[in-house]
This record gives structure tokens, sequence and C-alpha cells, in this order.
């Protein structure tokens, strides 16, 4: 399983970020329709960002915090807790690589 596949398999800084990008948007006012249109996504792109099912990059994070934050500590909250999740995921895939070159 893949380490943001599966509600199990989400790693910690990943949900967070999930949680976050939706409360953003809630507050924001945008319906996630509202919000796949000014992003010119898809509303099941935004729906799987939100529940953790798709791992947004730098750049699409950027572009729905530009979209969604309300403030400057806000947005470099969510920056810094993305920057995190790709640390994270380098860090998932790393080990993978390490333990398959050991087999």
């Amino acid at each position: 399983m893949s380490p943001t596949s599966g509600e199990e398999g989400i790693i910690p800084a990943h949900r967070r970020l999930s949680e976050e990008l939706q409360a953003l948007r809630r507050a924001s006012g945008p319906t996630c329709r509202r919000m796949a249109q000014q992003l010119g996504w898809s509303s099941s792109r935004v729906s799987r960002a939100e529940t953790g099912h798709s791992l947004l990059t730098p750049h699409d994070t950027s572009a729905w915090l530009r979209v969604g934050a309300t403030d400057e500590p806000q947005l470099s909250r969510v920056m810094i807790l993305a920057d995190e999740v790709w640390q994270e995921r380098a860090a998932v895939r790393n080990r993978a690589v390490h333990e398959r070159h050991q087999n």
C-alpha cells in the first residue's frame, strides 16, 4: 500500500494537511464545486485532497491557498505543513527503496 492510499495509510502530516485544506475552503466560503472551478480542477480532485486520498503538489497547495487562505499566518502554517508532508513522503519512499535493496 502506498503511504497515502487508504485511511490507515495516510501519514500523520498528510492527514493534518487534508483537514487544514478542507477547513480553509469551508471558512473561505466556496463549495467543493466552486473551489474546483476557481482552481480549474474537477470536484473529485478537491474532494480527494480534502479526504487525504490524493496528495497535492507544492504548486497545487499554493494555488489552493491563493483561493482559500485568509491571512498570512494561516498561509505560512499550511505551507510548513505541506513541506512536512513532502518530507515524510520522501522518507517513506527512501525506506521502501532501502528495504527492496536489502532483500
